[in-house]
């Protein structure tokens, strides 16, 4: 593996071998955009599309800066393979796969009251898969080399690389406590965060071209700053108020933003005070809104509950509820 965990990654295999929900897993852990080839290689009602349609979308897709494509399509597959960070393969047995395919069928029958037709093709297809593909494989792998190329042989492997991706973010990132030897970076990044608040807030500069800092970091308030490695990339405060636990400062560098990192400091704040949580959006914050709606629906899977609140200065605000006391 390279220095730096992959970003692209093409998962091949076997039908019935888990790539759709693992790339799902892998998809949340690294919030990165999953992409099912299923799903773009046929038309509603089931019509396959035009192949060279089919590429274009393929290359669209994989000019993302990161993706996860799952599927084999292997008459499209050189395209991702020269594009990916790795490549992985599916290799279970063919017992697994067809065990698979066969409670597929059956719990179909016991939802809808009827079995689906057996698609023999589907089951030729994955009996044959290994002995038809492993020529191509290896000629790709030759002309790649940059590629990784890693075989999965058993759900547990599946399951121990989604372990380690989840480690990999949680040693990635880290939260250290705000303290007055090292406040000076929390004066620098308030002036930034007021700042973009300043036209919700309506805030303004002083004489001295500085906003002043409502907010407290100090006792009894928790302040944390999120790092990764050894750069500061964010900042949470954290108030006791009426026996709830409230975010009160929250504020992610802007080149950290859409990479998961908002996300792991509130989940990571929310781990560090277990009991009765309220997290509230001032009046006019819809994006905030958005963001706190999908984060703690996340958190609490979807164990929350929504209103409206007082909220001094601001007056009426969305706050979500949740407890999180184990």
């Amino acid at each position: 593996m390279k220095n730096t965990y992959p970003k692209k990654f093409a998962l091949i295999g076997l039908p019935g071998s888990g790539k759709s929900t693992f790339a799902s897993k892998l998809g949340k852990i690294l919030d990165i955009p999953v992409h099912h080839l299923d799903r773009h290689m046929f038309e509603p009602g089931g019509k396959k599309r035009d192949k060279q349609e089919f590429v274009e979308t393929q290359k669209a897709m994989l000019e993302e800066k990161a993706w996860i494509v799952e599927g084999c399509s292997f008459s499209t597959f050189e395209i991702r393979f020269a594009k990916a960070d790795i490549l992985i393969y599916f290799h279970f047995s063919r017992a697994v796969c067809f065990w698979r395919f066969f409670k597929r069928l059956f719990n179909y029958k016991r939802e809808f009251g009827g079995l689906r037709a057996i698609n023999w093709e589907l089951l030729k297809y994955t009996w044959n898969f290994d002995k038809e593909k492993r020529d191509r494989i290896g000629e790709l792998r030759e002309k790649y080399p940059q590629t990784d190329f890693l075989i999965f042989r058993s759900q547990e492997d599946a399951d121990l690389f989604l372990r380690q991706s989840a480690n990999f973010i949680e040693r990635e990132y880290k939260l250290e406590l705000i303290r007055e030897s090292n406040s000076h970076i929390f004066d620098e990044l308030a002036q930034d965060y007021e700042d973009e608040f300043s036209p919700t807030s309506g805030k303004k500069k002083n004489q001295n071209g500085k906003y002043s800092i409502d907010v407290d970091w100090r006792i009894p308030n928790v302040g944390y700053y999120w790092k990764e490695g050894s750069k500061i990339v964010g900042f949470s405060i954290v108030e006791s108020i009426d026996g709830y636990s409230e975010i009160i400062d929250f504020y992610v560098v802007p080149a950290y933003r859409k990479k998961m990192v908002g996300k792991n400091m509130a989940f990571a704040v929310f781990n560090k005070h277990p009991g009765p949580w309220r997290v509230r959006q001032i009046p006019g914050s819809e994006a905030a809104t958005k963001f706190w709606r999908k984060v703690i629906g996340e958190y609490t899977n979807e164990n929350y509950t929504e209103s409206q609140i007082e909220n001094p200065p601001w007056g009426l605000s969305v706050c979500q509820i949740f407890n999180n006391q184990m």
